[in-house]
Order: C-alpha cells, then structure tokens, then sequence
C-alpha cells in the first residue's frame, strides 16, 4: 500500500486559511497559532468525546480532581475530600478564589448538575450512577456523594483525563439535556472560549481568562497550577499537512499537535523547530464495529473480523517508523498494568479461520459499510487495510470517504444502512483511558449506555462490577485477565497498535508539559 498517495489524497480535502507572514504577536500580546489534531466543530465534550473536543474542553472548564504523571489522583478545584468510615458517603469541598468566565463564583449546586449531566451519557459515569443512592449540595462550597454500595473508583472517576473526562459547568449550562449541544460555553478554566470569533472547522480562539486563580503546586500531568502565559491561543485548520509543516518552517504559526509521522524527517531537520513526543502513554488505534448492525451483531463475524487482520500492516500504513509505532496484543496498553499479550490477536492473524467463521455466521454477502475520514491522514489509513483485509475473507465492503466531523456525527447513528447506519469505523483512543477494564470506555458491554458500537454482553459487565469492587491487586489482575479473554472471545473492538505521535513546535515556545493527551497551560512564547 502506498502511504504517500494514501496521505496526500488524505491531506488535500481541505483549503488553507490565510496566515500574516509576520510573527504571531497582536498589539504586543503574546499570541501561539496552533494546528491541532483536528478541525473544530463539535464544543460539547459530554455529548462528544473525539479528541479535538476534549482538547478544548480542557482550554475553557477545569476538572474537580486530577491525574498526575505518578497516575495518582490529585485535587484540582476540590481542596479536599472526606470519606465516611463505611465508604459510602464523600463530601468534597471545593476551593476558594473559583470563579466562571462571567465573574460569578462556582458553587456546589454547579458541580451536581455537571456530574448529572456527565454520568447520563459517559460510560464511566453510567458506572459511577449504577452505585449512586444521591449527589447533593450541603452548602455553596461542599456537596455530598452518597453511595448505595461501597465503589472504589468513585473519586477516580473524578480526576480522569481523556474520554472520561467530568468537566465542572455551571448549573444553567449542566442543565442541557445530555443529548443535546451546549450552547453556552461558560467555563472556569485558565482559557475562555471567544465564540464571537469562532468559525467551526476553520478557526477557533481562546482568551486568558485573568480571574483564574491556579493551584500552588507545581503542574505534574493533567493536575497542579493550570497557569496561562500566552493572552491568545488561536487554533487554525489545515487539512493539508504539508502546507501546515511549511508554515511552521516559516514561523507563521507556533505549533503542530499531531504531524504526519512522514513528515517528520523534514521537520527534525527545520532550523528552529523541535520535534518531541509530549503525549507519553502515546494512543491506540481502535477498529469499532457496531453490534446494533446485521451481521456485526453476529459474534462469530466480528471473530472473523479479528483473526483477518494484522497489526503489522496498520502500523506500517498509518505509522512506517517502528520509533512511533508498536505491534500490542493486549485490550490493556503494553507496558501498564494490566497487559497481557494473547494469542489468537491481530498480532497473529489466521485467514483460513476467519474464513470459517464467516461461513459459520451465515454471512451471505451483505454490504459492510466502513467509514474513512478523508481529512485526518492517520486514520485515513486504517480503512483502505482493513478493507482488504475483509475482502480476503469473503465480505462486501463499501469503503465510504467522508469528514472526521461527519464521521463523529454519523456513528452515533444506531438507524439502518440505509438510513445512515454503519458497520465498522475507526479512531485511536489514549492509553491513558486504557489502562484497566473499568476506565476502558470501549469494553464496556452496557448496550445502548456503552460507547458508539453499543456492545452488549453481560458476562463484559459483570467483570466490570466484580473489579470495580475489588480491593486486591492480585485478584484485580486477575479480573482484567479474564475479562480480556471474554473480549477477545465477544471482540467489543480490535486494537490495532500502539502509536506515539510527537509535537512539533517552533523553538520561541517553552514549558511544554508531558502528559496522557495534550495539555496546553504552562505554554508561554519567546
């Protein structure tokens, strides 16, 4: 397969904005141009979790609790948290100094509505929910989660970053139905969000917000002092990456989140740029297919679909550089915890039996429907791979090109093929929400409360209850084993390897910090 024909088709669907040749610097004020890992379109991040959206939602909102880099759960707007002797009720209080972007003060009745909101469409927070007897405010600055059971992850759910992320709004605005697109954008965090000058997919800006008051401690991850040292972050779309990396080159704008790794070579050797991994748990890429879809409801398809591919040709594809890419047989990323290489994987795929199983399911050459965002080179590449793939084992594949944005919007679609519907799509998720079954959005086997794909199996949810209770790290271990062999068997996703994927960033911009996604505070500019 040829990734440079791949890319470039990949890269060319959009037109670049025009850009000022001089310096990014408005009336003296400190001012970073960015291309991120997407366009923007979608500002919701409750009712959608792709990354470009999590990455703003980090800018404007700020999180009750946080991960550091030791992976421990630290407090962000909370001050502290009281567990009763049963472990079933937890007062948080929340800090002073807390203010939204509209100068009010950020109360208790705040942070209830925002977790409502979160847990009725968040997987983690679904989780969360199942244990909840009630949330309620005790006064302006505290409120209470009172359990019906003991959960052990209950502040954990709180502090994680990625897919999972419980960001704090305030009430008018955590009101929002949770299917339903924010409007207001209202935060509290160290950015503010300039909707006057937002132009969806082309263009978005953030402010500082000057009455953000950070915490003391050093930044570590995704917790400790959100400080901001830029006045103006402007976040420019460029579907064409090599135009994007030109304009780096030339100083006209600051920062690539996600360059293509073939572009790489050029930039390490463009004065006055570096090249760095900042993400460091790194993603892995995810091949998704729907369970409400004939024949993907079918388990002994999607085993088919598993044993047909090969990890090695997604990373070869998509990454070419075994520096940023890696072959893992595991639901759980290599390296962490949980991990556990298992045979019978994308890393060892066997097509007489995937041919089999396809006999065995009844298949009987129905269309599968694969998506492929045409814009995002990275994932521009999945689908042709697996589209081959599949086609070696006897399945019709529709291979149907598409914006990232139209992507997002049509997998939530559970209607039919010919109303929408869809089989197979693909993303890459971090690792830092990876790391065991019960953060991991995509194991969930709730059905319609699990992630876009809506697996159901009730043996996938036990497991999650039964290590989510689990206070022994041996027997946790074990718990995460054998839910991964249940997933292997059930196949919820296929992981498709393990990628890290730099920065890249003019040498004028400092404190930029390590962490599970990007994060963009502490960043100031020579």
């Amino acid at each position: 397969m040829d990734r440079r024909t791949l890319l470039k088709t990949a890269f060319a669907a959009a037109a670049l904005p025009a850009l000022p040749m001089a310096p990014a610097l408005a009336q003296g004020k400190k001012v970073m141009k960015a291309v991120m890992n997407a366009p923007l379109r979608s500002t919701d991040p409750v009712v959608t979790t792709a990354a470009i959206v999590q990455n703003h939602a980090f800018m404007i909102y700020d999180t009750l609790f946080a991960m550091d880099a030791q992976q421990q759960v630290r407090p962000q707007m909370a001050e502290k948290v009281e567990t009763s002797a049963d472990a079933l009720t937890y007062t948080i209080t929340l800090r002073n100094g807390l203010k939204w972007h509209d100068g009010q003060p950020v109360t208790a009745e705040d942070c209830v509505a925002s977790i409502n909101r979160w847990s009725g469409r968040n997987v983690m927070g679904a989780r969360l929910r199942r244990y909840l007897s009630a949330i309620k405010a005790v006064d302006a600055k505290s409120f209470q989660i009172v359990l019906k059971e003991p959960f052990g992850l209950t502040v954990k759910s709180l502090a994680l970053p990625g897919t999972n992320t419980v960001f704090m709004m305030p009430k008018r605005v955590a009101d929002t139905p949770a299917d339903r697109q924010l409007e207001d954008h209202t935060g509290s965090g160290p950015y503010r969000f300039v909707k006057a000058e937002f132009q969806p997919g082309v263009r978005t800006v953030y402010e500082k917000f000057a009455d953000y008051v950070p915490r003391s401690e050093p930044p570590s991850w995704m917790a400790g002092g959100k400080i901001a040292k830029l006045d103006r972050m402007e976040w420019i779309a460029m579907g064409d990456q090599q135009s994007a990396v030109n304009a780096l080159i030339k100083g006209e704008i600051d920062f690539i989140e996600s360059p293509s790794w073939e572009l790489l070579p050029q930039l390490a050797k463009a004065p006055g740029v570096t090249v760095k991994t900042h993400i460091v748990l790194g993603l892995t890429g995810v091949l998704r297919m729907n369970w409400l879809q004939k024949p993907m409801d079918n388990p002994k398809l999607r085993q088919a679909v598993l044993h047909a591919v090969t990890q090695g040709d997604y990373m070869a594809a998509v990454v070419g550089d075994p520096k940023y890419g890696k072959e893992c047989a595991s639901f759980y990323p290599c390296g962490t915890s949980f991990a556990a290489e298992v045979a019978g994987s994308p890393r060892t795929p066997d097509l007489d039996k995937a041919r089999k199983l396809v006999q065995e399911s009844g298949y009987k050459g129905e269309k599968i429907v694969v998506l492929q965002p045409e814009d995002i080179g990275t994932l521009a590449a999945f689908g042709p791979v697996t589209a081959q793939a599949l086609r070696k084992i006897g399945l019709t594949i529709d291979l149907q090109s598409q914006s990232w944005a139209k992507v997002v919007e049509r997998r939530a679609n559970r209607r039919s093929i010919e109303e929408g519907g869809w089989h197979i799509f693909h993303t890459f998720l971090p690792n830092g929400d990876l790391l065991d079954p019960v953060t991991n959005p995509a194991l969930s086997g709730a059905g319609e409360r699990a992630w876009f794909g809506w697996p159901s199996d009730a043996e996938l949810e036990k497991l999650r209850d039964d290590f989510a209770r689990e206070g022994d790290p041996a027997k946790q271990k074990a718990l995460a084993a054998a839910m991964q062999k249940r997933a292997f068997d059930m196949v919820p996703y296929v992981p498709l390897g393990q990628t890290l994927t730099p920065y890249a960033y003019r040498d004028t911009l400092t404190g930029i910090l390590d962490g599970p996604q990007a994060i963009l505070w502490n960043i100031d500019k020579a």
